[in-house]
C-alpha cells in the first residue's frame, strides 16, 4: 500500500454516486448564499464534517453562485416576505438564546436560504442522475464487442 495514496484517498474521498452528487449539491447550495452568513458558515461546517468530494463541492460552488449572480436581486423582497408574513412567529423563534445569534433577522439572509434549497434540490438531483446516466453507459460499453475485434 502506497502512503501518499491513502492519505490522497483521505483527503480527496471516494467519490461514489451519492457522495458526488451530494457534494455538488452542497456546493451550489453554499455558492447561492451569502458569503460570510451564518447559514453559509452551517453549511461550510456540514462540508468540513462530511469530508465531501472537494472537486465536486468547487464544481457545485462555482455553479451556485453564477446562479446567485442572476437572483441576487430578488433575495430582500423574498426574505422581507418570509419575515413579515409571520411576524409573531419569527419574533418568538428567533429570540431564543442561540437562534439570536444566526443572524435570520436580515432579509437578505432569510430570502437567500429559500433559494439555496431549490439550488441543494436541482444539483442532487441532476448529479445523480447525470452519475447513472454515466454508468449505465459504461456498463453497456464494456458488455458490448469491441467493433475492431476479430470474430
Amino acid at each position: 500500500m502506497k502512503p501518499p495514496r491513502v492519505v490522497g484517498q483521505w483527503f480527496w474521498g471516494s467519490p461514489a454516486a451519492v457522495r458526488t452528487a451530494s457534494s455538488a449539491a452542497l456546493g451550489a447550495a453554499l455558492g447561492m448564499l451569502l458569503p460570510g452568513s451564518s447559514p453559509w458558515i452551517a453549511v461550510l461546517v456540514l462540508v468540513i464534517v462530511f469530508r465531501t468530494h472537494l472537486p465536486s463541492t468547487a464544481l457545485g460552488w462555482c455553479g451556485g453562485w453564477l446562479a446567485a449572480l442572476a437572483v441576487r436581486g430578488r433575495f430582500e423582497p423574498i426574505g422581507k416576505a418570509i419575515l413579515l408574513d409571520h411576524e409573531k412567529a419569527w419574533r418568538s423563534l428567533l429570540a431564543k438564546p442561540v437562534l439570536c445569534y444566526l443572524d435570520l433577522t436580515s432579509a437578505r439572509v432569510m430570502g437567500s436560504i429559500p433559494w439555496a434549497l431549490a439550488a441543494f434540490c436541482i444539483a442532487l438531483v441532476g448529479a445523480l442522475s447525470a452519475t447513472i446516466v454515466f454508468r449505465r453507459v459504461r456498463a453497456r460499453r464494456a458488455t458490448s464487442p469491441h467493433p475492431t475485434a476479430p470474430p
